[in-house]
């Protein structure tokens, strides 16, 4: 971080130590389930309330990947969701990492927040459409495309 390199965290579970990264990362991007555990203090809350409270703990840029909903994500207190487009998925083995790589790629290209957050959603969706999680990997103009063509909704 020191050197000026951002820092992306894929967050999947509660971890010992997670709320040091979460103060850490530039990126703190957890799955929907994240918002379930318990250390989180998140237990009778909407959704939408558990996402506010992780964002108070989260230092950084806050995104949600949610898999058929897309990827939620904050600037700053304004809530967007970016759907997937629509496909039919045949094997979603591999779309989280896909996502965070694409991520990744994204900021590497200079893509602002939404756009990266649009581009790393479409590379996951379309990534659902073979078996494998490779085999579907767009190429990077499918990619771009089809992230041009999705939507940034405020929730």
């Amino acid at each position: 971080k020191e050197r000026g390199y951002k820092i992306v965290y894929d967050g999947e579970r509660w971890r010992e130590g997670i709320e040091d990264i979460m103060e850490t990362a530039d990126y703190f991007i957890p799955t929907a389930g994240f918002l379930d555990e318990k250390e989180l203090g998140g237990e009778g809350l909407s959704w939408a309330e558990r996402m506010m409270k992780l964002k108070e703990q989260v230092k950084g840029s806050l995104i949600v990947t949610a898999g058929d909903q897309g990827a939620y994500f904050f600037i700053e207190s304004r809530l967007f969701q970016v759907p997937p487009p629509p496909l039919t998925a045949v094997d979603t083995i591999g779309a989280g990492d896909n996502f965070h790589a694409a991520f990744a790629l994204a900021l590497s290209r200079g893509f602002d927040l939404p756009r990266a957050v649009r581009f790393s959603v479409a590379v996951a969706s379309l990534s659902c459409r073979d078996y494998g999680g490779r085999q579907g990997i767009p190429q990077w103009q499918e990619a771009v495309q089809t992230a041009a063509c999705l939507a940034c909704i405020p929730v």
